[in-house]
């Protein structure tokens, strides 16, 4: 079993993300939520065990993300009915891209809502990035496996995360 040193310590970036959105709009649920990402995820790279919990931070990242597009309000009850509907109906057994592409549609749907068309593609474009660099290194056989397409994945999702909730005001 290969630790995965640098995919570990990549997820810094959702804990730096997660203070800097803090820091600057004091939103809590949002450094909680990429905060917890980014432990779960840094525990299954460095242990490569448990990666339902790496699954599960990026879906809890995600759920709670869209809790707070939708209103500031509501986003603890919104987390709170994901980790419920995570847990009766969930845990695992759609498989982690088809849950993860539900809340994925459901928090892009709500950027679009709240902010427009523009900011939503600003976070797609972020996230499809992310998106085609990660699956550089799925390809065994290609010159550019471990090419630190993973590292990258997680500093362009957590960039995406901050462009989902706040738009472009940094």
């Amino acid at each position: 079993m290969k630790i995965e040193k640098k995919e570990s310590w990549s997820n810094l970036a959702y804990s730096i993300v997660g203070i800097i959105g803090y820091w600057r709009h004091g939103e809590e649920l949002f450094g909680l939520v990429l905060a917890s990402l980014g432990v779960l995820s840094f525990y299954y790279h460095f242990t490569k065990t448990h990666q339902k919990g790496d699954w599960f931070g990026m879906q809890l990242a995600l759920a709670g993300c869209t809790g707070l597009i939708l209103n500031n309000d509501w986003s603890w009850f919104f987390l709170i009915l994901y980790l419920t509907m995570y847990g009766f109906f969930f845990m695992g057994k759609l498989g982690v891209y088809i849950e993860t592409g539900i809340v994925s549609v459901i928090a892009a749907m709500a950027c679009y809502y709240v902010y427009g068309f523009w900011e939503l593609l600003y976070a797609l474009i972020i996230f499809g990035t992310a998106l085609w660099v990660r699956s550089i290194d799925d390809k065994p056989h290609s010159e550019y496996h471990d090419a630190w397409g993973h590292t990258a994945w997680h500093f362009l999702t957590a960039i995406g995360f901050y462009v989902l909730v706040y738009g472009l005001t940094w």
